[in-house]
């Protein structure tokens, strides 16, 4: 099962603000970017189970935040990062981190993620349906 380790966070004398991770030993490989791009063969076992985190992440925020970035070893996964589809709070500051490439990144994975079997085996609506409607085709958004 994949999951995340903890995430240390903290402040330099410089008042610079840091995450810190514990090592993580195998091989590195990133499934999806944070661009929304998906970067292994959907063949990939471990890369379907990645895009189901993602598709799963934005369903069940009703379409407000997808888990993104989504890389690790094996199944010890880190450094995600959130799109969320506004990008600003009520006060004008961007949500999540920078890393947030907010509804270019949603638009971008969605319209390129088709459902495996672990989307359907949880029960997912695919992506390019919104409500009943069909998805656009985004393309040549970078």
């Amino acid at each position: 099962m994949p999951k995340y380790g903890k995430i240390y966070y903290g402040e330099t004398e410089k008042g610079e603000f840091v995450t810190v991770e514990g090592f993580i030993d195998g091989k590195f490989v990133k499934y999806t970017n944070n661009n929304g791009a998906l970067c292994v063969d959907e063949s990939e076992i471990l890369g379907q189970k990645a895009q189901c985190l993602s598709h799963f992440s934005y369903e069940k925020s009703t379409r407000k935040v997808m888990i993104l970035d989504v890389q690790g070893s094996g199944y010890q996964l880190f450094d995600p990062e959130i799109a969320s589809t506004e990008l600003f709070d009520e006060d004008d500051h961007v949500l999540y981190c920078a890393g947030n490439l907010s509804k270019e990144a949603v638009e971008r994975f969605t319209s390129m993620h088709k459902c495996n079997n672990f989307c359907k085996a949880i029960g997912l609506t695919p992506l390019q349906i919104y409500d009943g409607i069909q998805a656009p085709t985004f393309t040549n958004i970078y």
